[in-house]
């Protein structure tokens, strides 16, 4: 019997995610401003938050941020990198809520996280992708 059905996820970016890194940083560099530390230390922390916040924008700025998954009975689980897919292993403690998925997983022989918000792809997608993890059996 042969397994060719392969379904191919794309992932984007969450505008709800770019929402909360947001809101994350001006938190941060408010609790900084109220604080009574030196000012040589909050001038630093000020800094390493800015700096930070540099970083994420540049990473949404990037056009091509798109994320592929894909899930075959024959290959299993595989995730688009370095230009071609490659095996990787859903772990147990990866949660699967109905806005969020944190998707923990192995590849090369260490842990990684993923978070997918499920505006980051369509509805239908989404609902897919959590289907597909719940019956692969890699959420304990």
């Amino acid at each position: 019997m042969k397994h060719l059905e392969i379904v191919t996820l794309r992932i984007g970016m969450s505008n709800r995610e770019k929402k909360i890194l947001l809101l994350m940083h001006m938190m941060a560099l408010l609790a900084i401003g109220l604080s009574a530390i030196e000012p040589f230390l909050k001038w630093l922390l000020i800094t390493v938050v800015v700096f930070s916040g540099i970083v994420y924008r540049h990473r949404y700025s990037i056009k091509d941020a798109e994320r592929l998954f894909r899930y075959s009975e024959d290959y299993g689980w595989q995730l688009f990198k370095q230009d071609r897919f490659v095996q990787i292993r859903i772990l147990g403690s990866t949660v699967l809520t109905p806005l969020v998925i944190f998707l923990h997983y192995e590849w090369q022989g260490k842990n990684y996280y993923q978070v997918i918000f499920n505006d980051a792809m369509g509805k239908n997608d989404f609902r897919r992708l959590t289907v597909y993890l719940k019956i692969t059996g890699s959420i304990e």
